[in-house]
């Protein structure tokens, strides 16, 4: 006997809507954090919207934190980009001489 639609439980969709703290669902968006500007509008906006109570406490908190890290990551690559031009230039100078 084939079971009746009525009882066949179809698999969960994913749900790509998250809800905020007020139960309201929001579309959840991808964000590229490819530069400190790029992290300092994101921190602007997570500022806001804990300001406006949009967003849970701790989550603010560890969007925080990881951007932190993720600042350091950045001038850390900065400055191996700085030193490697200087390696090179002294390298010229080495050779030249």
């Amino acid at each position: 006997m084939k079971p009746s639609k009525k009882h066949t439980k179809k698999p969960d969709k994913i749900n790509k809507k998250s809800p905020d703290i007020n139960g309201d669902e929001k579309k959840k968006y991808k964000i590229y954090l490819k530069s400190a500007e790029d992290v300092r509008r994101l921190l602007s906006t997570l500022v806001n919207e804990v300001r406006r109570n949009d967003v849970d406490i701790q989550k603010a908190r560890t969007i925080g934190y990881l951007a932190g890290i993720l600042l350091d990551v950045f001038t850390m690559g900065s400055l191996e980009d700085r030193l490697k031009q200087l390696e090179e230039a002294a390298q010229k100078r080495r050779i030249t001489k």
